[in-house]
């Protein structure tokens, strides 16, 4: 593959140190307003000083605080990064993927990515350890246990549209994982320390039928882990195969496999 042209940024011009001239100011502008008010009686000097210089202060310490105050990089900002890593890294695969395109992709600047994630490995790391969107919209996707089987049923159904799409989305993240053996190292490591991974799926499914368990729903006998297993693996096969080999490459439609899953399933 040809790489893209590389693309120069300005650089921008870093401003003056504002709060010595801050400073600098406020005692000019002290001085000003004694002289002024040398004029006027002790009360309205001693007045005017009084206002003037808890202005300045509050003003002088606020920046302070500000800054203070201020993280290397604002949680948005942050966000904004990964989310443009998880976009790039989809549409153009990891072997192409630089620092400049993710930081100008997330307005954001380069040097911050080292700042904050210690360089493309600790930011790919970072992305593929986090919760994907699909995911918690799988996760509140899930409704209330009832006592009613039909019920569970039209849940597995409900849940089974948004699984899919977890795994959809989860393709090219894992897809760069398993490419660069450093990166996989890393994951593997990270979610051991973190207690992330894509078990978490088929946890969350397990936990879940449990519930249904509890209300009577689902029989004492059925192995609620496996059942979420076979739920998951059905789940991502389908999703990994229309996505590798296309839409339409599985027969029936979407609603019609789900149905299906969930009916073997719970019969």
């Amino acid at each position: 593959m040809i790489n893209p042209p590389a693309v120069t940024t300005p650089t921008a011009k870093r401003s003056a140190p504002v709060r010595p001239t801050l400073i600098r100011v406020s005692a000019a502008l002290m001085f000003m307003c004694s002289s002024r008010a040398a004029k006027c009686g002790a009360h309205s000097r001693h007045s005017a000083m009084a206002l003037l210089w808890c202005a300045l202060t509050s003003l002088v310490n606020g920046w302070g605080s500000a800054d203070r105050g201020r993280s290397p990089m604002a949680t948005p900002a942050r966000q904004r990064i990964l989310d443009a890593a998880a976009q790039l890294l989809r549409e153009k695969g990891i072997a192409r993927l630089t620092t400049r395109e993710i930081a100008m992709a997330a307005d954001a600047a380069e040097g911050s990515i080292t700042k904050n994630f210690g360089g493309k490995l600790g930011l790919l790391t970072a992305l593929l350890s986090s919760e994907l969107p699909e995911l918690a919209a799988w996760r509140a996707a899930l409704t209330p246990a009832t006592p009613h089987r039909d019920d569970l049923r039209a849940a597995l159904i409900a849940v089974g549209d948004k699984a899919i799409d977890y795994y959809t989305a989860s393709l090219p993240l894992v897809a760069g994982a398993v490419a660069d053996a450093t990166l996989l190292d890393a994951y593997r490591a990270t979610n051991t320390a973190q207690d992330t991974g894509p078990q978490l799926a088929t946890e969350i499914m397990a936990t879940y039928l449990n519930t249904w368990q509890a209300t009577g729903a689902l029989s004492p006998d059925t192995d609620t882990w496996a059942t979420a297993l076979m739920f998951c693996g059905a789940a991502q096969l389908q999703a990994w195969t229309e996505y590798l080999a296309g839409p339409g490459s599985l027969p029936h439609d979407r609603n019609a496999r789900i149905r299906a899953v969930a009916m073997t399933l719970i019969p």
